[in-house]
């Protein structure tokens, strides 16, 4: 069994219990992304995240995305609950665009409506 990174914790409960592989979540979205060689015909590509800043720019999913996308010359929109200004060394790593799919601030509660 293979797991990301991404799930800190509980990944090392199952590397620890269930021998499983831990393997960057950021290695992974590029291996599935550039076997499946699904490139032709593409506009654009849309990723996402709770919230980009500069530790997207750590080799986060998002950026593995991005990072395909000029070797087929295709535009990378990202969304994400929250952005500041971090996130503005997102488009020297190959994102295009970034917006906050939030309107305005708002309580954790309300965010799911």
């Amino acid at each position: 069994m293979k797991m990301c990174g991404c799930c800190r914790g509980l990944g090392a409960t199952f590397a620890g219990f269930l021998q499983a592989q831990l393997q960057s979540g950021f290695q992974l979205v590029l291996e599935t992304t550039e076997d499946r060689k699904e490139h032709t015909g593409v506009d654009f590509v849309i990723t996402g995240e709770g919230k980009l800043d500069g530790q997207t720019s750590m080799k986060k999913e998002p950026l593995g995305v991005a990072q395909l996308a000029p070797n087929h010359k295709i535009p990378v929109l990202a969304l994400a609950g929250g952005i500041n200004e971090e996130t503005a060394i997102l488009n020297e790593l190959s994102i295009t665009s970034y917006f906050s799919i939030v309107n305005a601030p708002m309580p954790l509660e309300r965010s799911d409506e």
